[in-house]
């Protein structure tokens, strides 16, 4: 299930260039609700490009919003590349950098970084693209964009998954609490879809018949067991929205006496 379809992640974290590493930092730590992934200098150098504000991967990946890390150093020509994408509309959050991690070209590249870092940043604007700087708040920064949280609850013992498929979307959702959890889940999911619950330990796949449509989201009833786990399954249906439980009380349909 988690092999299907298109991860989807709303922030890109830059993993930044002082020191060869396969990961990165997520700094400032992401509100919840939202998903991220880390993006190294060459995937921004030679695959990515901007469409419609959203920075796209060859393999579908889409982000609003690319978060610089907290340092002073980078090449020139990821600068520039960079520089390009917010003038073509995408959003960054970060600080200005100052100098280049090489010794190539120096003192040269150190000066041309330093000032199309100081000219990028002048502004909330540059181009198209939206420019941010490090202390504002990233959930305010991603109101201002209008991305609404993708998924949210009440409890924030919940975790998770979302990925998109060409005819509907898949949520994991893991309970991290050791006691059973009900909550409402608000699903960043258009109108046209209807949630289904599928339990990757039985094989169970059945419709949650309860669930409201508010905008583009889907508000959905849901239990889940002491660390327990449930795929919820948005997918296209006939069957319109009701007011039945997602979780019928069990009845006892026979009684066996073994006297």
């Amino acid at each position: 299930m988690l092999q299907q379809g298109t991860y989807i992640a709303d922030v890109a974290y830059f993993i930044g260039e002082d020191v060869p590493k396969m990961t990165g930092v997520e700094s400032p730590v992401l509100p919840f609700g939202y998903s991220f992934d880390y993006i190294n200098a060459e995937v921004l150098l030679q695959k990515a490009k901007v469409e419609n504000g959203l920075l796209i991967l060859p393999g579908g990946m889409k982000y609003r919003l690319l978060v610089l890390p907290d340092q002073k150093s980078m090449r020139p020509e990821l600068l520039k590349k960079i520089s390009g994408f917010v003038k073509d509309g995408l959003a960054i959050y970060g600080n200005p950098p100052a100098y280049s991690p090489s010794l190539s070209d120096y003192p040269h590249a150190d000066k041309e970084v330093y000032s199309l870092g100081k000219k990028m940043f002048a502004s909330d604007k540059f181009g198209k693209g939206n420019v941010y700087k490090r202390g504002e708040s990233l959930k305010n920064v991603l109101q201002d964009l209008g991305v609404e949280p993708d998924f949210y609850t009440t409890t924030d013992s919940v975790l998770f998954i979302h990925r998109s498929l060409n005819d509907g979307d898949i949520y994991f959702l893991s309970n991290q609490s050791s006691k059973k959890v009900n909550l409402e889940g608000s699903f960043r999911v258009n109108k046209d879809l209807r949630p289904e619950l599928w339990n990757a330990v039985t094989g169970e796949i059945r419709i949650l018949p309860n669930f409201k449509q508010l905008s583009n989201r889907t508000v959905v009833p849901l239990q889940l067991d002491s660390n327990g786990s449930a795929f919820i399954v948005f997918r296209q249906s006939q069957r319109e929205a009701v007011t039945d439980s997602n979780y019928p009380e069990k009845e006892n349909v026979l009684l066996l006496n073994s006297a």
